[in-house]
C-alpha cells in the first residue's frame, strides 16, 4: 500500500489551509457580522437588523442562509484538517 511522506502530507495540509482561509466563514463581512450579532445580544433583532443595515452587512436570514449552505464544506475541510495533523504526528512518533 502506498504511505504518503511527510512532505506530501505538508503539501495536502497547505492546500487544506488555503481552502480554510479563502472559505466565507472567514471572510471579513462574517467576521464583522458575528461581531455585531455578539454586541448587540440581549436587544432584540431589530436592533441588530438595524445595525447590520448601517454596515451594509446582510440581514440576519441572509446570514443564516450563508451559514446553513457553508457548514458542510467548512467541517468537511476541517476534519481533513485533523486527519492529516494526526498522520503527520503518526510520523513524527516514528522516528
Amino acid at each position: 500500500m502506498f504511505r504518503s511522506t511527510r512532505s506530501e502530507l505538508e503539501a495536502q495540509l497547505e492546500k487544506i489551509d488555503a481552502a480554510l482561509e479563502r472559505h466565507p466563514f472567514n471572510s471579513e463581512e462574517a467576521a464583522e457580522t458575528q461581531r455585531v450579532i455578539e454586541m448587540f445580544e440581549g436587544e432584540g433583532t431589530e436592533r441588530v437588523e438595524a445595525e447590520l443595515a448601517q454596515r451594509g452587512l446582510p440581514p440576519l436570514v441572509e446570514n443564516g442562509r450563508s451559514v446553513a449552505r457553508g457548514l458542510l464544506s467548512f467541517g468537511r475541510l476541517n476534519r481533513q484538517r485533523q486527519k492529516l495533523l494526526k498522520r503527520i504526528a503518526r510520523l513524527e512518533s516514528r522516528k
